[in-house]
């Protein structure tokens, strides 16, 4: 399995359209993505403009197919000049 951890942070202002957007692609992450085992946005409680996304993908072809979604460019493309910081990707192996 591979994890992403992504974080970000909007530009002034922006908040519900970033949540907006990231609540669309969850949904077409987690219906479209048999390979994808966690695709959630979260918010830190003490930091109002501090989000992650975390993903959980079975394999590499799994996580290749989300990169080459249809949804996922459409994403892309939703998210332009959404972000103050980021979006900054890490990636781990589970263990």
């Amino acid at each position: 399995m591979l994890a992403l951890v992504v974080t970000m942070r909007p530009n002034e202002g922006r908040n519900a359209d970033l949540e907006e957007a990231f609540a669309w692609a969850t949904n077409a992450v987690r219906t479209n993505e048999p390979g994808n085992l966690l695709y959630q946005v979260v918010k830190s409680q003490t930091d109002p403009d501090s989000y992650l996304i975390l993903e959980l993908y079975r394999d590499q072809d799994a996580l290749m197919a989300h990169r080459n979604s249809d949804h996922a460019k459409v994403m892309w493309e939703r998210t332009q000049g959404l972000f103050a910081d980021g979006p900054h990707i890490e990636y781990f192996d589970a263990i």
